[in-house]
């Protein structure tokens, strides 16, 4: 009765594991679709907006899209503060906070270790958002470590049982067959 029992109680751990995990990449699969479109529309507007406003004059610091934000042109050695993106998930709670890059003297963005473009997005970032982002990777990884050691420990419980079954019955079955 008692081992009959362990792998029915196994098998719905197993199931309520996958269902649950699934449904937590549903969740997160919408999220960041919604994230990629609205991403999308943000880089066609600036885009549009980059190919139809008129050049200064000068020396300058380019407009440009860094995959993050839209940039206007900048007057050399000037900070360029633009409103957060909206296509950011928690943009609700950022919509008023500012990101920035700096113009170099020499008309050129300033770069981050050479390669890298320099910008502040510290006002755009949602601190409970990564702590539950993170939080939420720990849980996981928490349910795949207790999912890997109970498979573990019941594929080491069968082999150990097979072996005691085959060492036990041995003589007896190999009797029987030569017997018939």
């Amino acid at each position: 009765m008692r081992l009959t029992f362990l792998p029915r109680c196994l098998a719905k751990f197993a199931r309520l594991f996958w269902i649950s995990l699934l449904s937590l990449e549903n969740c997160g699969g919408k999220i960041l679709e919604k994230t990629l479109e609205e991403w999308v529309r943000y880089k066609d507007e600036c885009l549009k907006k980059i190919a139809t406003e008129p050049y200064p004059l000068g020396l300058f610091c380019n407009r440009t899209f860094d995959m993050y934000a839209c940039w206007p042109d900048a007057t050399p050695g000037s900070v360029v503060n633009v409103p957060c993106p909206f296509y950011l998930p928690w943009f609700e709670k950022v919509k008023h906070g500012l990101v920035s890059r700096k113009c170099g003297s020499d008309g050129q963005w300033v770069l981050l270790n050479g390669t890298e473009p320099w910008r502040d997005h510290s006002q755009c970032r949602d601190e409970m958002e990564a702590a539950s982002e993170m939080e939420g990777a720990h849980q996981l990884m928490v349910g795949f470590k207790v999912l890997y050691t109970v498979g573990y420990s019941l594929s080491l419980l069968a082999l150990v049982l097979a072996f005691l079954i085959l060492t036990v019955f041995r003589w007896p079955l190999a009797v029987a067959w030569h017997k018939s």
